[in-house]
């Protein structure tokens, strides 16, 4: 298996549930890393990355950002690299 952090890093956001979610298993199937997003900050948005990454066996984080605010989108790319 190749080393997790050669890996390309996909950012998803809105990714918690519905299509968002949808693609970031996609995406993780594929063999990316994954940055799942969303607007909360709650103990099931980091069990679900957690999950993630133990279903596809790549890294999975999730930080919360609200992609209203310039300020969280940039801080978003600055936690994701």
């Amino acid at each position: 298996m190749p080393d997790t952090n050669a890996r390309k890093t996909a950012i998803i956001t809105g990714s918690n549930s519905g299509i968002g979610l949808g693609i970031a298993h996609a995406l993780a199937g594929a063999g990316h890393n994954i940055v799942i997003n969303s607007f909360t900050e709650r103990d099931e948005d980091h069990a679900l990355a957690a999950t993630i990454a133990k279903e596809h066996g790549v890294s999975v984080i999730y930080i919360s950002a609200d992609m209203s605010k310039a300020d969280d989108c940039r801080a978003l790319i600055a936690k994701s690299v």
